[in-house]
């Protein structure tokens, strides 16, 4: 599933590395 964890990251960029910050 390395894709599927690929697009989920992908997002996360687009929706400004929320992730990241925290």
């Amino acid at each position: 599933m390395k894709i599927a964890m690929d697009l989920a990251r992908a997002q996360i960029i687009e929706d400004g590395t929320c992730l990241l910050e925290l």
